[in-house]
C-alpha cells in the first residue's frame, strides 16, 4: 500500500485528455464533431485540486479528437508543452492520427514518452482519468518493469455505454476494448468514481470513493452580469439526441409565447439540424462552439438552464452530467430530470417536471419564466451556495486526498 504523505519520496502525474487552453479554438476549427468540453472542465478541476497537495505534479495528455477524416481534420497531431494555471509542468504526447490504428500509436507514443521520464527509483504516483485502454495499459505494461508505480483512476463514466453507434465494427472494437479493460482493473490501486452505481459493475467492494463532480473556484466569481430583458432558456453541451436536446426543442415549440428565447451552444450530430430550425423560428438562437468562459458568463444572464437528459439511457446509471454542476454555480435556476447517477441531495436545489414528457417539460418552463424576479433569484442563490460550499476544489480534492491517505 502507497503513502502520498511521503511528497519527497514521490513523484505524481495526473494522466488524461485535456485541449491546451491557448489551443482550444484552433482545435475547434480543426474538429467537425465537436470537442468534450465536459470532461475537458472536470479534469481542469481535478488537477486544480491534485495540485493543492502535490505540488510537483505534471500533468500528461494525450489530445482527444477523432480520428482524421472521421471527425478531424489533421493526421498528425504533435506533441507539445504548455501553460496551464500558471503552471508549465504540463505536456501533451503527439500520435499518428490514423484511423481505425490511432490507439497502437497513442499506445506506443505515451509508452515511450513515460519510459523516458521515469528514471528514478521514486515512488511513482499516477492519477489516470478514464478507462482509457492506450493510457491504462501504457501505465500496467510499465509496472512490469518498476515495481514503484502506483495507479489511482477516476472514472467518469463506462466507456461501452456512453455510445449511441449500431456501428458493428465499432461495436465489436468496444467489446475487445471492455474485455482488455476488466482484465487491466486488477492492477489499478484506487478508485474514483462519479458514481456509486460503477462499483457494482466494476465488482469492486469497498476500494472507491465517489466524487460526482469538482467544481472550480477559479470560476467562482461573484461578479454580477444582469439577466436578459427577454426572458431566455439556455442549454449548453453535446447536441446529440442522447442528451435530451430535440426533447427540450419539442417542449420549446409548446410554449406560445412569442417574447422568449431558447439559447443553443454546443456542437454535435444534430448541428446542421438545429441551424434550420433556427431560421424559422426566430425564438431559437444557435451560437454553436462557444469557448467555456463565455459560456459561463452567458448562463448567468439567462433566466433557466436546462438539463434536459432523459433517465430512461442506461449510462445515466453510470455517470453525472457535471454541466449540472455549472448550472447551479452559475445561480440560475435550473430545470432536470431525476437520475440514478445524481445524489439526492442535489435536487432540492433544482426543478424538477412531474414526469419526463415533453408536456411537462413546458409546464416547468413556463412556469418559472413567469415568476417573480426575486423568486428566481433567491432559488438559484441557494443552489450556488450549495455548490461553492459542498463541492468546490477545496471540499473534493480533500476528501480525495484523504482517501487516498486511508
Amino acid at each position: 500500500m502507497f503513502n502520498p504523505k511521503k511528497r519527497l519520496a514521490s513523484k505524481h502525474f495526473f494522466l488524461g485528455g485535456i485541449y491546451p487552453p491557448l489551443e482550444i479554438d484552433n482545435i475547434s476549427k480543426n474538429s467537425t464533431k465537436g470537442l468534450d468540453i465536459a470532461s475537458h472542465n472536470l479534469q481542469l478541476s481535478f488537477i486544480q485540486g491534485l495540485r493543492l497537495y502535490y505540488e510537483d505534479l505534471e500533468v500528461v495528455s494525450v489530445l482527444p479528437v477523432s480520428s482524421f477524416q472521421l471527425g478531424y481534420n489533421q493526421l498528425l497531431v504533435p506533441s507539445s508543452n504548455f501553460m496551464l494555471n500558471g503552471s508549465s509542468k504540463n505536456h501533451s504526447v503527439g500520435y499518428l492520427n490514423f484511423p481505425f490504428l490511432k490507439h497502437f500509436f497513442i499506445l506506443f507514443s505515451l509508452f515511450y514518452f513515460l519510459r523516458n521520464i521515469l528514471f528514478c527509483k521514486q515512488k511513482y504516483i499516477f492519477f489516470l482519468y478514464g478507462l482509457s485502454t492506450p493510457k491504462l495499459l501504457s501505465l500496467c505494461i510499465l509496472k512490469l518493469f518498476k515495481n514503484n508505480i502506483n495507479i489511482v483512476v477516476y472514472i467518469p463514466d463506462l466507456p461501452n455505454y456512453m455510445s449511441s453507434t449500431k456501428n458493428i465494427f465499432y461495436r465489436s472494437a468496444k467489446y475487445i476494448d471492455k474485455i482488455i479493460i476488466y482484465h487491466l482493473l486488477k492492477k489499478i490501486d484506487k478508485f474514483i468514481l462519479i458514481s456509486k452505481h460503477i462499483a457494482g459493475k466494476l465488482n469492486l467492494l469497498d476500494n472507491y470513493i465517489v466524487v460526482e463532480g469538482i467544481y472550480s473556484n477559479l470560476h467562482a466569481d461573484t461578479d454580477y452580469i444582469s439577466k436578459e430583458v427577454v426572458p431566455t432558456i439556455m442549454y449548453a453541451g453535446s447536441l446529440d439526441n442522447s442528451y435530451g436536446v430535440k426533447h427540450l426543442i419539442e417542449a420549446f415549440k409548446c410554449l406560445k409565447n412569442k417574447n422568449i428565447k431558447l439559447w443553443l451552444c454546443g456542437t454535435g450530430p444534430h448541428e446542421k439540424d438545429l441551424k434550420e430550425l433556427a431560421k424559422y423560428d426566430s425564438r431559437i438562437i444557435f451560437f454553436g462552439f462557444v469557448a467555456p468562459n463565455e459560456v459561463i458568463q452567458m448562463q448567468k444572464k439567462t433566466t433557466l438552464l436546462v438539463n434536459p437528459r432523459l433517465s430512461f439511457h442506461e449510462f445515466t446509471l453510470y455517470s453525472f452530467p457535471s454541466k449540472l454542476l455549472e448550472y447551479l454555480a452559475s445561480a440560475t435556476p435550473t430545470i432536470t430530470y431525476r437520475m440514478k447517477g445524481i445524489p439526492d441531495e442535489y435536487y432540492e436545489y433544482c426543478i424538477i417536471p412531474e414526469s419526463e414528457s415533453i408536456c411537462d417539460l413546458a409546464k416547468s418552463i413556463n412556469k418559472y419564466i413567469n415568476l417573480p424576479n426575486h423568486d428566481l433569484i433567491s432559488f438559484g442563490i441557494k443552489a450556488r451556495a450549495f455548490i461553492l460550499s459542498e463541492k468546490s476544489v477545496n471540499v473534493q480534492s480533500e476528501r480525495i486526498f484523504n482517501y487516498i491517505n486511508s
